[in-house]
């Protein structure tokens, strides 16, 4: 069979390249290069295997068949070879640590082979070098560095790697490193609670702190921060000048939104180790956040324009800046069911078609069309109902004003007065009205970015450009991408269209213009992510022309004064992320945009 070495095979070529080596020239050798190649692809295929016993029988120097060299890398399906033929021929030992170097340079199929051995030859396990198998592991625990992964190939690759770490974790005392990854392994594939069971025991046999910390990390993995905090203290018992604790700890009460013991724990770490490029940043964060003053947002806006390489300090400068450095998704409660259902089906489970929903009070009719589109990509035809507990006041189905255009209309109900159904006011836009907005949505998003390129999308539409087409679009939005979240695309294309809006009529002063009209309508229109839109569109106009700056802050002003409550009011986020940056700010407002603020992230349950 002609073949060359040049040339790359795929495993079931390379199988049948060995194959026919063996039967036609007798070259063993030749015959187990092509082989470990194929094996590579499937080391736990029954006729490979087959194969590769018959080379070694009938090999008078089995190990010839995968040779090694102490100078050189060797390919790793030539060691895996080895270790086989080691194990064929009766030395466990090696073969085994041989298949954890492998494990451990990425390459994890072959672990069934050791696990073999190993049941057959139980007491081969006491002399297998314990440094090898702990870089081996640590070398997994690398590549899947997240706290818990889901993903159906990770959770294989980290039970296999487990079970691996179980048949050396037997000493008495045990092995300090080995049983430590066996906690880490544990909380990895989504066992917080036998993880900390196996951290608390071992501390308790051995006080030290890396079980102290194993079962810290166990218990924030299992939702117990109180539990993970009270370990975490324990750990620096142990280690009392550690600073990677002393950040853990800081990070857990930022994300808890404990600005005052965030900045404890932040300015502790910095204070032993000065200049620490996590602990500089996160420490100017948090005091701004714990409202000792902007000028510590200023601060650290300057620390990550001298230091762009610092990811800490740009990612901290970035969340300052929702609307502006990025977009927010939806809050909704509906959106957070979507999510779920998203997980769920992106780990291969079923999703039903019928949803039967409670929310508490009445949510922007955006947030249904997203429930909409996500469940007819999920391929589902059930039906789905949502109940409201309340309507808030004022009734959030209807304008603040009186406007002419409104992207959506609620239902009048056969007895009077509205339903909590509400319908596109437009029918489906222009394809390509459609195709402008998707183009200008798969941006990353960067709101100035956005503005310039939303200038372009309009360029692209035939003229002349009717208002009402771009109205239209934020009902009926162009398709998603593939796995992006409903929720997430449709505001994305309404904020995109906002900006696109922000073009019309540009030879007319603001004053006169349309887009003046059509963005100040949609943000008087009914509670929606249309209004939301219309926000983060005015406040980039405002910080462009300063005709529209009394106007805009006028708009912002008066959507502070007629809130719907109570409930989730979800332009209230951008309102006040993009008014504080408004120019000309007037003090009044400033200061009501503030005390909003205070009172919006004390109602948020995530703070809690």
């Amino acid at each position: 069979m002609e073949h060359s070495h040049e040339k790359q095979y795929s495993p079931d070529e390379e199988f049948e390249i060995a194959r026919w080596v063996y039967e036609n020239e007798r070259d063993l050798k030749h015959a187990a290069h092509h082989l470990s190649a194929a094996l590579a692809g499937n080391p736990l295929d029954p006729a490979r295997i087959k194969l590769l016993d018959t080379l070694i029988a009938e090999s008078a120097d089995p190990l010839a068949l995968a040779p090694t060299s102490a100078d050189e890398a060797t390919y790793f399906g030539t060691v895996a070879v080895r270790a086989y033929v080691l194990a064929k021929i009766g030395r466990v030992v090696p073969a085994v640590e041989l298949v954890a170097q492998i494990l451990g340079a990425g390459w994890p199929g072959y672990l069934p082979w050791a696990f073999d051995w190993l049941a057959a030859n139980p007491s081969a396990a006491a002399d297998v070098n314990r440094d090898i198998v702990c870089r081996a592991l640590a070398g997994v625990m690398q590549r899947y560095s997240g706290s818990m992964e889901s993903a159906p190939g990770a959770q294989a690759v980290l039970n296999d790697a487990l079970r691996f770490a179980e048949h050396f974790d037997t000493g008495t005392p045990p092995d300090e490193s080995l049983r430590y990854i066996r906690i880490v392994l544990l909380r990895k594939v989504g066992r917080p609670a036998d993880s900390r069971a196996l951290g608390e025991a071992s501390y308790r046999e051995s006080p030290g702190y890396r079980y102290a910390n194993g079962a810290a990390y166990a218990a924030r993995e299992a939702g117990d921060a109180d539990g993970c905090l009270a370990w975490q203290l324990r750990a620096l018992e142990h280690e009392p000048s550690d600073v990677a604790t002393r950040l853990d700890i800081a990070d857990g009460f930022l994300d808890r939104r404990r600005f005052p013991d965030a900045v404890t724990w932040y300015a502790a770490a910095a204070q032993l180790e000065p200049g620490h490029p996590w602990a500089t940043p996160s420490l100017m964060y948090s005091r701004y956040r714990n409202g000792e003053g902007e000028h510590w947002l200023d601060r650290l806006e300057e620390f990550a324009e001298r230091n762009e390489d610092n990811d800490r300090a740009v990612s901290l400068v970035s969340q300052t800046r929702p609307y502006l450095g990025y977009l927010p998704g939806p809050a909704e409660a509906s959106a957070n069911v979507l999510a779920d259902m998203v997980a769920k089906k992106r780990n291969g489970q079923e999703v039903s078609g019928i949803v039967s929903q409670f929310v508490t009070s009445l949510e922007p009719p955006s947030m249904r069309l997203a429930f909409r589109r996500q469940m007819l990509g999920f391929g589902a035809t059930g039906d789905s109902t949502v109940s409201y507990g309340q309507i808030q006041s004022p009734d959030p189905r209807l304008p603040r004003k009186p406007v002419d255009f409104l992207a959506w209309r609620y239902r009048e109900a056969a007895s009077g007065g509205l339903t909590t159904d509400a319908d596109p006011v437009l029918v489906q836009p222009p394809t390509s009205v459609t195709d402008a907005v998707a183009w200008l949505a798969g941006h990353g998003f960067y709101r100035p970015g956005w503005y310039d390129a939303a200038e372009k999308a309009v360029g692209s539409l035939p003229h002349p450009i009717r208002a009402e087409h771009l109205v239209a679009a934020m009902t009926h939005p162009p398709v998603a991408p593939n796995d992006w979240p409903e929720p997430d695309w449709v505001f994305r294309c309404q904020v995109a269209t906002a900006l696109m809006i922000a073009h019309l009529d540009p030879e007319l002063p603001w004053a006169n213009s349309e887009r003046r009209k059509v963005l100040l309508d949609l943000a008087r229109g009914p509670m929606d992510w249309t209004v939301s839109a219309a926000v983060v569109a005015l406040a980039e106009v405002a910080g462009r022309d300063a005709d529209a700056i009394s106007d805009v802050h006028a708009e912002f002003r008066d959507l502070l004064g007629h809130q719907p409550l109570p409930g989730h009011i979800c332009y209230l986020d951008p309102v006040i992320a993009c008014g504080l940056r408004l120019p000309e700010l007037p003090p009044d407002l400033r200061e009501e945009l503030i005390r909003v603020r205070s009172e919006y992230e004390d109602d948020d349950p995530e703070s809690k």
